[in-house]
């Protein structure tokens, strides 16, 4: 080799060294940078991609005016903050619609002020222990999720159920539409999730789904609002996922599957992990409308086998506990049932394990539908269907010192079910089961244009146990209460009035007696004007002080009683207990006795005087022409005849907290004299 050529050779090799040991120059990084225009400063950039990468860990990113393009995916694994300038001037989009937009690892993550569109998935988050928060963005025509949340534990200690809830996702005023909605699935994590304040519609898939697997997960949806999603809420629990979620406040309208759908799968024929399985869910003060399936649905399945564990630890106590309350919402114009419950309960001879004794074992599942307006719906107002299956033998008693307590509690309260096609309230297969201090009115279809015939239920029970039908006032229903091939029921202090066939039907069913009084569990109901007051038993009429007389109420459409109504103090009271609250939550009993039906009146303080003639003839004869009025009162009535209904009504109304008779009988003189008007306009022959 030449001396050159040496030379040369002994050059490039010492350069290449010496850049081998010359450090890399650092990335300068910075705790704000911004994405507007790079020549404003050194933290000034022209892409997303070069701000993220030139932000410390903790630090902000403010993306000024402008659409920006992705031609692969932002990802993004240290913490970070963004900022929009508002969603009106900010887009962020992808060049095609086959890549995510934003991917965040296992980092913490705020994002705000920003549209984004035009990707699969717009933001797709992987956490570990970390706090995440989405809000004030406008999210759509992406391919699939808006939003896409992933809760995982990635360590090798597998899950804790004592760790603190470290995983907590905020998204909150936010517009996501054309996506596939917003998902979360938890695994093997505890966290925290709030979905608050945001406009979901016109999405392929749930506005809201929420899913895991061995987790604790407490979830808080609140005041939203959905419309024209595949469904508006929906929760799948799956093995082990212990959740406590609260639905409230949310508008939810013209959802293609149910408003809110809810399948609940506890356990199953697997070892327990874990000794206790807890689900609960809080659904109130929601209006939900118009969905082409149920307004809310709940698929609830609970498998139990095996209560002890089979790694031989000792166990004092397994047990599942499943709360559903369903309250203070109103569930209107849904195509098939307002409220559909389906429960399937398994429970199978417990395993034991090297001969472990347990002191108790409980399965419980607590029921609460109250307070709610159910009205509209294409087929039940509430319909509770049950298939329970006792695998063990002698389930209750004592098994080798140990109890087994599988069992359903429902409780139907204080609630206004009204003109739902096919009945109101209908339960199948469920035991204990309190039906209180409902109103139920006009749950029926005509068979024909001219009325002739209706169909529905105001409440229907077939094939129950250990049901209580209590104060509740059902009128104007195809059928006011039917029964079928039940056990052990009581039917009390309810007004079954007006109704267009059976006022009480029942078939195949037996009674329980009335405590130390030998009295069949049919009493103290005023059954009246039905197309047929009792079917499938004898007439009870002035039978265990069933009447059948008119309740007197306010008007057409108020079910409250007037005074002088039979049905005021007339109902059981301290022979059997009573309710201690009525449909509107005033106290139980205000006078004498209990009133019969879903309303209790005032006490009506009176004078001993009000007994004489002059009151109470004038009392007698406002009250019977009243009755006759509204039995006649035609379906279209003038103005000046509502006018004079309504001061009618004021006048009885004041009679009855007057003490000074003659007082009382001037209030009733003048009610008539209007009621004679009223008469003559209408022609009620009365």
């Amino acid at each position: 080799m030449k001396y050159k050529d040496i030379l040369i050779f002994s050059f490039l090799v010492f350069m290449m060294f010496a850049s081998m040991l010359t450090p890399a120059v650092a990335i300068t990084q910075y705790e704000t940078v911004y994405v507007d225009d790079s020549a404003l400063g050194a933290n000034h950039f022209d892409t997303i991609p070069a701000a993220i990468a030139a932000v410390e860990p903790d630090g902000t990113v403010y993306i000024g005016a402008g659409t920006y393009m992705l031609d692969s995916t932002l990802v993004i694994d240290h913490d970070v903050t963004i900022i929009g300038s508002g969603t009106s001037v900010v887009t962020i989009a992808g060049i095609e619609r086959n890549f995510d937009l934003i991917k965040v690892n296992e980092a913490n993550f705020k994002i705000s002020g920003c549209t984004l569109i035009e990707g699969d998935v717009a933001i797709n988050i992987n956490m570990d222990s970390n706090v995440v928060s989405i809000h004030d963005n406008k999210i759509y025509n992406n391919a699939s999720e808006g939003i896409l949340v992933n809760i995982r534990d990635n360590d090798s200690e597998g899950f804790d159920e004592a760790d603190v809830f470290e995983d907590q996702v905020s998204i909150h005023d936010n517009s996501i539409y054309y996506t596939k909605g917003t998902k979360i699935h938890v695994y093997e994590k505890n966290a925290d999730v709030n979905i608050s304040n945001n406009n979901l519609f016109l999405n392929h898939g749930p506005g809201v789904d929420l899913s895991g697997t061995i987790s604790n997960v407490t979830c808080k949806i609140d005041s939203n609002e959905f419309s024209i999603n595949q469904t508006g809420i929906n929760i799948m629990d799956s093995q082990d996922f212990n959740v406590l979620a609260e639905i409230s406040n949310n508008i939810i309208n013209f959802e293609g599957g149910n408003g809110i759908n809810i399948v609940d799968y506890s356990s199953g024929y697997y070892d327990i992990t874990y000794d206790e399985f807890d689900d609960r869910f809080s659904i109130y003060g929601n209006k939900i409308s118009g969905s082409e399936q149920n307004g809310i649905y709940v698929d609830s399945r609970i498998y139990f086998q095996s209560l002890i564990r089979s790694d031989g630890e000792e166990v004092s106590q397994d047990h599942f506990f499943q709360y559903l309350s369903i309250f203070d919402n109103d569930i209107y114009d849904n195509e098939l049932s307002g409220t559909n419950l389906d429960l399937y309960l398994s429970y199978d001879y417990p395993i034991l394990y090297l001969d472990q004794k347990r002191e108790e074992i409980n399965g419980i599942s607590s029921l609460l539908i109250a307070k709610n307006k159910i009205h509209g719906n294409g087929i039940v107002g509430i319909e509770v269907f049950a298939d329970i299956h006792y695998n063990t033998p002698n389930i209750g008693p004592e098994i080798d010192g140990d109890r087994y307590i599988p069992s359903y509690f429902l409780k139907i309260g204080r609630n206004e079910i009204y003109e739902n096609t096919s009945g109101g309230i209908s339960l199948f297969g469920i035991n204990d089961v309190g039906v209180e201090n409902n109103l139920i009115a006009g749950n029926y279809y005509q068979k024909s244009l001219d009325g002739i015939g209706a169909e529905g239920s105001g409440i229907l029970i077939e094939e129950c146990n250990n049901i209580s039908i209590l104060n509740n006032t059902i009128i104007a229903n195809g059928c006011g209460i039917a029964m079928i091939e039940c056990i052990y029921h009581s039917i009390l202090d309810n007004i079954v009035a007006s109704n267009l066939g059976d006022g009480i039907f029942v078939l195949d069913i037996e009674f329980m007696e009335l405590d130390g009084n030998n009295l069949i569990n049919m009493a103290f109901n005023d059954v009246w004007n039905n197309g047929t007051n009792y079917s499938g038993t004898a007439d009870m009429t002035g039978i265990y002080y069933n009447i059948s007389e008119d309740p007197i109420f306010y008007g057409r459409y108020d079910a409250k009683l007037m005074q002088g109504s039979p049905c005021i103090d007339s109902g059981a009271g301290d022979l059997i207990g009573y309710l201690t609250e009525d449909f509107e939550g005033a106290v139980r009993p205000q006078g004498r006795g209990i009133d019969m039906g879903c309303y209790e009146m005032p006490v009506k303080v009176w004078s001993p005087i009000y007994t004489q003639p002059l009151a109470t003839q004038s009392l007698a004869k406002a009250n019977s022409m009243w009755s006759c009025i509204m039995q006649n009162l035609p379906s279209d009535i003038s103005p000046e005849v509502e006018i004079l209904l309504e001061g009618v009504q004021e006048l009885i109304g004041m009679a009855g907290s007057l003490a000074n008779p003659i007082l009382v009988n001037g209030n009733m003189q003048q009610a008539m004299s209007m009621m004679e008007e009223i008469n003559t306009k209408l022609g009620c022959g009365c």
